[in-house]
């Protein structure tokens, strides 16, 4: 059904060359390592470690690069995964790590609402219980995100 995807003269590009695949997937861990990085960074903040720094502060930087790299991420996915559209796309694996990734975006987006509403205020005040868990899951579902992609091409 999708083995038209592998057909496109893009994936005939990358699955012709040697370097392309290899290179988009370097492209791809790069841009995944620069989500999670940032995020995390944010993260811990919001769940309570390094008060000093005021989370206005932190918040954009870390949002202009979580959001670039998820930019990257997704364009580099799309064509590493063109050859093989139909084997990666129908695989529970990779369709648990959409999932997981769906979730970890939203979770992404309300933070990031919940920054540009109150940053000010957890700069000086403390960050609600509430706020300190979604960042906490957020952690979990990035590291989770990681774990099944790992597993992405052992388990079916």
């Amino acid at each position: 059904m999708l083995d038209w995807l592998g057909d496109t003269a893009l994936a005939r590009y990358v699955s012709d060359h040697a370097g392309a695949q290899q290179a988009l997937e370097t492209v791809h861990m790069t841009a995944f390592s620069l989500v999670i990085g940032a995020v995390v960074v944010l993260d811990l903040r919001l769940a309570g470690l390094s008060r000093r720094v005021p989370v206005s502060l932190l918040a954009r930087p870390v949002f202009r690069v979580a959001w670039l790299g998820l930019a990257v991420l997704f364009v580099g996915g799309v064509i590493t995964a063109l050859p093989r559209a139909e084997a990666i796309l129908t695989r529970h694996s990779f369709q648990l790590k959409m999932a997981l990734l769906l979730l970890a975006v939203l979770n992404l987006l309300y933070l990031q609402r919940g920054v540009r509403r109150h940053a000010g205020a957890w700069d000086l005040n403390a960050i609600p219980g509430s706020v300190r868990v979604l960042a906490l899951v957020s952690i979990l579902l990035w590291l989770s995100v990681v774990v099944v992609a790992r597993f992405m091409y052992v388990v079916k």
